[in-house]
């Protein structure tokens, strides 16, 4: 009966709204998604007011095809005479390996048109012994790249012959969190110092954020290469601004300046969510 209640109340509510402020909330939604196999033509989802700490990105997909390897890109927006828009986070999940290891891995880098390519952090590292925390969590789980600890020892199973057990004891797998055929839930979570990926629950990876390439910036998530989509989510988005909330916008603008006297000038930016759009006004006129 409450539940019913408040679904009553927030019908009524929005009847009696006026048309501005929902033309807002569409701006920049709390919440984001896409359920339908047919939406994933392009497989993107936009992000209309970048990420905020506490956002998540959550795909649900299977690792499919000749090889399994995909990727998800958060990107964000092309300035002008930029070909392509900065990657603040390009997670390359290789089921088979690379160049450098044949077992499965974890690559995490980010890309710039000025920079190109920055240091790649590999799960497992190539370099045993290196594991930097970001918010307290590893850069990769300890587990990623050890010996697997289920066994086939099943004596009863028809589907499993003496042969391929015999296999399996002799040259233990790995532990990776993504398999080529099953579902994954994957959740990259924005934090304080980077952003964390957790896997059916289980954290995997943390990437500390790099100069320049902070969260907000973020305006696409962008999936390649061999996963079948389910779906994708982000919520925990920074929401619209609210002028309404500012009782005198007029106490905010600065005095007449007279000319030719030395100014000493203080910029201030909002670090609440529903800013946005000023922050990026600051930071992308910042010394033009």
């Amino acid at each position: 009966d409450s539940l019913m209640n408040s679904i009553e109340k927030e019908k009524n509510s929005d009847a009696n709204e006026i048309s501005l402020p929902k033309t807002k909330e569409k701006q920049c939604p709390y919440f984001l998604n896409k359920m339908n196999a047919t939406e994933f033509g392009d497989k993107r989802l936009q992000i209309p007011c970048g990420l905020i700490q506490g956002s998540a990105i959550t795909v649900i997909g299977t690792p499919n095809g000749l090889l399994g390897n995909f990727q998800i890109d958060l990107t964000g927006e092309s300035l002008p005479g930029e070909p392509n828009p900065p990657i603040i986070l390009h997670y390359n999940v290789r089921l088979h390996g690379d160049k450098l290891t044949e077992d499965p891995i974890v690559v995490q880098n980010t890309w710039t048109v000025a920079q190109g390519w920055g240091e790649e952090e590999r799960c497992p590292s190539a370099v045993p012994g290196i594991n930097k925390k970001v918010d307290e969590l590893n850069q990769c789980n300890q587990m990623v790249g050890k010996d697997d600890s289920q066994k086939y020892t099943s004596a009863g199973s028809s589907n499993v012959s003496k042969w391929s057990v015999a296999r399996n004891r002799s040259k233990p797998r790995p532990y990776f969190p993504f398999k080529q055929g099953y579902p994954s839930v994957m959740t990259l979570r924005v934090g304080e110092e980077g952003i964390q990926m957790t896997v059916d629950g289980k954290h995997t990876t943390s990437f500390a954020y790099r100069e320049r390439l902070e969260p907000w910036l973020v305006s696409e998530v962008r999936i390649s290469g061999d996963l079948k989509l389910i779906s994708v989510l982000a919520s925990g988005l920074p929401t619209s601004e609210d002028l309404d909330n500012i009782v005198d916008l007029e106490a905010l603008t600065s005095v007449p300046l007279p000319p030719h006297k030395p100014l000493d000038l203080f910029i201030g930016v909002f670090s609440t969510a529903n800013n946005f759009k000023r922050r990026m006004a600051v930071r992308r006129t910042w010394m033009q």
